[in-house]
């Protein structure tokens, strides 16, 4: 209290002390704590739902325009979960206002959305699943591009009530709907786990799953069946659980509920010798059988030494993928595939360990490892197994291993065949545009000296690594057109229209290089008045997706990433979508493990045999196969071009 400075009288001073007395004795005021999200959140995230609510609607009570709507709906949500009707249901009556009332803000498409939502959660709370799913039913569904967590949540809801009123089909279809809507193996590998939990669990409670109601649908059929043989296997121990299981895996080699169905009953796998998870599942879900046969000690097996964790573990679950799939469709020849993370094998001790783990486990053959450090290593190593290298060794490592042979996806031999097949079409003048790096430059070199030795002629060669505008006039001679323009204005003193000439003795151009590198080099080709040549590149140039950047452009490639599939590729195709899987998922690495799987098969059979390698030709996904003198597998290519965004062979 602030008395002023005047002058006072003795009753007035009396009373500024009282005043003063007064407050002293009543305290500091306490207020009100303001609404805070992350107190609302943290409040959830224990379990208070009741609280988190009240907290969410005091926010809204004091939030401006459309972010009052947001925290209605999550306090919405919190009331549900506290399983208090009625104030969840005065909350949604607000959100729902008449048109002679509306709100202040109108909900957005995302609100409107959760509204629903959260409507079909309140009517399964207060009326029962029957009349939750006849409101949930008449939703549309939100939009794949636009609304992707939206859209996940609203069959991640579908797939619950599905259940929940005894419709398995549509639980399984509600869960494929969301595994298409992420492209994380483990997000994908969590939705798959969740399904089949969800299905057995529907079973034990007394859900009769008649596999017939999917119809023709294999990929739906599958996951029915997988339903109560989960149930069956899941009372029994897990090593009763191969003869449950054996025939549906026969049935479908390649289901995504594969690895889901083998975790419901998969004892823990030794140290070091791994078999895939969940946290490492890919999309195809094919390495669920590859886990119960490895957690099978000493036994024969073919041992597969891959990064299936680290930097390269991506690809590495891509090989492997491709070897499971190659292993099922040709039956195994009785051996198991058992993977070794070659991760944490950083140097020779540690490699020299896991290849011996391998060995006193039962394996007969090796194939890997995948990185060309870890290859390397391997190959130095001493090893009395035969070993299919997923690498090529520098030419300058001469491997201690006598059995040995080195298969990998080459560039340099998808540059060999482009110039080939120019000298072929008598185009024998070309200009090379390479990206920075020692891989373009191999590359480069490859195509050149195949080029060169076939009577061909390089015009020009330019790296595209500080200025790809300038590498590109450079090559085309285009500051020479200038030249003359600047020389003929001086001539005839006045200005004249003048567009630049490239040279026109060039016949091809020849530039490696990822999509996006030729996507972003075809439009400056096309500016420079380039856009009539040729231009040969790599299968890196192709991912499957249309560009009208990459049209007309030309490319050695394999079997399977061309449309519409031939030999191998089309039959590997089919037995994929027999198995409900999508064949065009699945990459150049897919392909690569196939066909390893393939190349070990022919060389164990010739050692048996004692057949001459030379002698060796298989058609595979990845190309026509056959081993060299060096032991490197050679591969006879397809050349490719894009016709109306699609990757189609080149009529011979």
């Amino acid at each position: 209290m602030i008395c002023s400075r005047a002058p006072f009288s003795l009753p007035a001073l009396l009373l500024c002390l009282l005043a003063a007395i007064s407050l002293a004795a009543c305290g500091p005021v306490e207020r009100a704590p303001i609404a805070n999200a992350e107190r609302a959140a943290a409040l959830a995230e224990r379990g208070e739902h009741a609280a988190a609510a009240s907290e969410y609607e005091s926010l809204a009570a004091s939030a401006p325009g459309g972010g009052a709507n947001t925290w209605r709906l999550a306090a919405i949500e919190q009331w549900l979960l506290a399983e208090r009707i009625e104030p969840a249901a005065q909350g949604l009556a607000l959100l729902d206002a008449p048109l002679d009332a509306p709100l202040e803000v109108p909900l957005d498409v995302g609100q409107s959305f959760e509204r629903d939502r959260l409507t079909v959660l309140f009517l399964w709370l207060r009326d029962g699943a029957a009349k939750a799913w006849q409101r949930c039913s008449a939703l549309t569904a939100p939009d794949a591009v636009t609304q992707a967590a939206a859209r996940a949540r609203f069959f991640e809801l579908r797939q619950r009530l599905a259940l929940a009123n005894a419709l398995p089909v549509e639980a399984v279809r509600s869960a494929l709907e969301r595994e298409r809507l992420t492209d994380d193996p483990r997000a994908a590998a969590a939705v798959r786990t969740v399904l089949l939990a969800d299905l057995r669990a529907a079973v034990d409670t007394g859900l009769r799953i008649d596999p017939r109601l999917a119809g023709r649908d294999a990929l739906v059929r599958g996951w029915l069946e997988a339903a109560s043989l989960a149930a069956r296997a899941a009372r029994l121990p897990a090593s009763g659980n191969a003869a449950i299981t054996a025939a549906w895996q026969r049935r479908y080699p390649n289901h995504p509920a594969r690895t889901a169905l083998v975790e419901t009953h998969l004892e823990a796998p030794p140290p070091m010798a791994l078999a895939a998870t969940p946290t490492d599942a890919p999309r195809d879900g094919a390495s669920g059988r590859i886990a119960a046969e490895s957690a099978r000690l000493d036994s024969a097996h073919i041992a597969v030494l891959l990064p299936l964790s680290g930097r390269l573990a991506a690809a590495g679950r891509e090989v492997r993928d491709g070897l499971i799939a190659a292993h099922f469709a040709h039956g195994g020849d009785g051996l198991a595939l058992r993977f070794y993370d070659t991760a944490t094998a950083t140097d020779p001790v540690t490699m020299q360990a896991l290849i011996a783990q391998a060995r006193t486990a039962g394996a007969g053959f090796l194939i890997g490892p995948l990185g060309r450090d870890e290859v390397v290593m391997a190959a130095n190593l001493p090893n009395s197994l035969p070993q299919l290298l997923l690498n090529t060794l520098p030419a300058s490592t001469a491997p201690r291993a006598t059995s040995l042979w080195q298969y990998a996806l080459l560039a340099e031999e998808e540059a060999k065949l482009a110039a080939e097949r120019a000298l072929a079409v008598n185009q024998r003048r070309a200009i090379i545009l390479l990206p920075t790096g020692d891989w373009a430059a191999r590359v480069g070199t490859a195509f050149r000296s195949t080029f060169e030795a076939g009577g061909g002629r390089v015009l020009a060669q330019e790296s595209l690594a500080d200025d790809s505008s300038a590498a590109i006039e450079k090559a085309l001679r285009l500051e020479q057109s200038r030249a003359r323009h600047r020389r003929l204005q001086s001539i005839v003193d006045e200005t004249l229209v003048f567009q630049p000439r490239r040279r026109g003795d060039v016949d091809l151009l020849f530039s490696p290089g990822t999509a996006q590198q030729i996507r972003q080099l075809r439009p400056q080709l096309k500016f420079h008045g380039a856009a009539d040549i040729p231009t040969y590149a790599t299968a890196d140039a192709w991912d499957g997706n249309r560009s009208s950047e990459l049209e007309g452009l030309l490319f050695a490639d394999m079997p399977w990433m061309l449309s519409p599939a031939t030999g191998a590729a089309s039959r590997l195709a089919t037995q994929l979508e027999s198995a409900g899987d999508e064949p065009r998922r699945h990459g150049r690495l897919f392909a690569f493990g196939y066909d390893a799987w393939l190349l070990q098969a022919a060389m164990q059979q010739r050692l048996a045999t004692g057949t001459t390698e030379s002698s060796l030709r298989i058609d595979g996904v990845t190309g026509i196969l056959s081993i060299g003198a060096d032991g490197i597998i050679q591969r006879e290519l397809t050349l490719a071009h894009i016709d109306a965004g699609v990757a189609a062979a080149v009529t011979p």
